[in-house]
């Protein structure tokens, strides 16, 4: 009886292991999603920014990032376009489309590539607080992204 019931709690225990395993793991895809979104969406803001003077356009397709020739030289604002880590794909958006396919508000303007999210309709991990949020909502966008403004040019010191 004794080994039954140690064999019962080893179980247990073997399959709250199991559970704490399989959450860090989809904690470590939804963070790595994060990443190759914002890698994404960064790539998109350098093309944006890279646009010839006030032009300001958006990339048409995904080569357009890997490969932009827009200026005579060869610039890769993205080196290479990694798998969403979902295993879902990638779904790219037009300036008005938000998450899981709804629609931005109007106003968006322009043509061509303006976000990127995941195709998964997988729920989120839950953080303390938040609403539950399925993976298709975190939408990847290039206005998120903005280079950072010259340094200021400085005085030349003063000599005593």
């Amino acid at each position: 009886m004794l080994l039954l019931f140690a064999l019962a709690l080893g179980g247990v225990g073997l399959a709250a292991l199991g559970e704490q395993a399989r959450h860090r793991a989809l904690r470590e895809q939804e963070a790595e999603l994060a990443f190759r979104g914002a890698e994404i969406a960064r790539a998109m803001a350098s093309y944006v920014e890279a646009s010839p003077a006030g032009s300001r356009t958006l990339p048409r397709t995904v080569d357009d990032l890997l490969e932009d020739r827009r200026s005579g030289r060869i610039v890769r604002h993205l080196r290479q376009l990694r798998d969403d880590p979902l295993g879902a794909g990638w779904v790219w958006l037009a300036p008005n489309e938000g998450g899981c396919s709804r629609s931005r508000s109007p106003g968006a303007r322009g043509s061509g590539l303006a976000g990127v999210r995941s195709a998964s309709q997988r729920p989120l991990i839950k953080r303390q607080g938040d609403e539950p949020l399925a993976a298709c909502d975190l939408v990847f966008r290039h206005e998120t992204f903005r280079p950072l403004p010259a340094p200021a040019a400085s005085a030349p010191p003063v000599s005593p």
